[in-house]
């Protein structure tokens, strides 16, 4: 640094960064948890095409159908129509469509499922840099406070 530069400082209260990074903490959190999410509904996309790959080449002639999201009781069943399946296609909307067509939307659901997870593993990945720089930050000062405390004793 030249002596025509000068150098700006700014103060913050050491309160302040401890707020913050409680608050940094709590928002990874939350990202985590929303990876987690868009993990399993990839698993459950993945799952639902497994099903339609087997129902195209295998001949499929009973399947166990949970009653509930948990499983806790199932059920067997015949497909009444090999053909088709009745597919989300969002909202609360359902669909009876082809393997092929329902093949399709699973697909650009799971693609939809990659990109969000792409992104928020981005910025779960800036978040935890800004948090250890946060703490790195906070342990410099809390060193400074306790070798200014010693000097002064």
């Amino acid at each position: 640094m030249s002596s025509n530069e000068r150098r700006e400082v700014i103060t913050v209260p050491l309160d302040t960064l401890i707020a913050e990074l409680g608050e940094v903490r709590r928002y990874i959190d939350t990202l985590q948890s929303q990876l987690n999410q868009i993990t399993s509904e990839l698993s459950e996309v993945n799952n639902s095409k497994n099903f339609i790959s087997e129902l195209k080449t295998e001949g499929v002639e009973e399947v166990v159908v949970p009653t509930d999201r948990r499983g806790y009781v199932l059920t067997r069943a015949k497909p009444i129509d090999k053909d088709k399946v009745i597919v989300h296609i969002g909202l609360e909307y359902y669909a009876e469509l082809p393997l092929e067509k329902a093949m399709e939307i699973l697909i650009n659901i799971e693609k939809d499922l990659r990109n969000t997870l792409t992104l928020i593993q981005r910025e779960l990945s800036n978040a935890t840099n800004y948090y250890q720089q946060l703490q790195a930050l906070i342990g410099k000062a809390l060193e400074q406070a306790r070798q200014g405390t010693q000097v002064s004793k």
